[in-house]
């Protein structure tokens, strides 16, 4: 009886060492498979190219992954805050996300916010270009995507100026521009502010529901310029006094303006972004007609 309990006890001591995988084969000699390690130069902030309006920081994790949040004003009451957290493809050198998540907040008068979310299932990537990220959103998601610039310190790294003043932007730039009147501007607002950099001069108008853009520059491509690499449903081309004008949209109401004069480019931006109320064909012609 003693020794078959003794051979009991051992037999139950060999079963629960295999078990705990001690003096077992499965998986000996076998490390875990490793993610790619990120960068570490990809964390850090950044700030949209074009008009250094939106932003983007990335905190990086020893897993492969990268934390992203953007946040993009689309006008003094409403800003989209993007979140989502992308892995790394050392092979393609991009970070590859499924789970962004967009919110969008809007401003009341009295300092008060709402916000809604308008999706939290958004795929895409962010392509890695030395100390720059581009922000390619799937067709399916109306998010601008762009190109992001890092900088030490968000609030000093942009390079824009901002005034009140259209001969300090174009003295500033060394961009002239000539406006529309205000009674080709949809609304029939007036800009409320100008911002400016080396070769680049951008007009803002804005009401409560909605935003336009104007930019010009001698240098800067007219693509490159308006910095919107969204899929719109559309695109199409519309003769204004002489000039191919491609516009980007529904097909009927155009977010994206683009077209060139001499030796100008210019880009009209309202509202850029998929699904969003655009410009008509005759508002088009009027804004491009008293652009210079």
């Amino acid at each position: 009886m003693r020794k078959l309990l003794s051979v009991l006890l051992i037999l139950c001591c060999m079963c629960g060492l295999t078990a705990c995988g001690i003096g077992g084969s499965s998986g000996e000699g076998k490390d875990p498979e490793q993610a790619p390690a990120v960068p570490e130069e990809i964390a850090g902030f950044y700030y949209d190219e074009i008009a250094g309006r939106a932003t983007l920081e990335a905190e990086t994790f020893d897993d492969g992954s990268v934390l992203i949040n953007v946040k993009w004003p689309d006008s003094a009451a409403r800003v989209v805050n993007y979140v989502m957290t992308a892995m790394y493809d050392a092979e393609k050198n991009t970070l590859v996300y499924e789970d962004a998540k967009a919110t969008e907040v809007n401003y009341d008068a009295d300092g008060s916010s709402t916000s809604k979310e308008l999706y939290n299932h958004g795929t895409g990537l962010f392509e890695v270009k030395e100390n720059k990220l581009v922000w390619q959103p799937k067709d399916d998601e109306a998010t601008r995507g762009g190109t992001f610039i890092k900088g030490e310190i968000v609030n000093t790294a942009n390079p824009f100026n901002e005034t009140l003043d259209l001969d300090e932007a174009m003295e500033g730039s060394g961009v002239h521009i000539s406006l529309p009147p205000t009674s080709a501007i949809p609304e029939n607002v007036e800009p409320w502010k100008y911002r400016y950099s080396e070769d680049l001069l951008e007009v803002l108008y804005e009401t409560v529901d909605n935003e336009m853009i104007i930019r010009k520059s001698n240098t800067i491509g007219s693509e490159e310029l308006a910095g919107v690499y969204a899929k719109f449903a559309s695109e199409w081309e519309q003769s204004v006094k002489g000039l191919t004008v491609l516009c980007k949209g529904d097909g009927e109401m155009a977010n994206v303006v683009l077209f060139e004069y001499g030796d100008s480019h210019f880009c009209i931006l309202y509202n850029p972004t998929p699904g969003a109320p655009g410009l008509t064909a005759d508002q088009i012609n009027s804004l491009v007609n008293g652009l210079q």
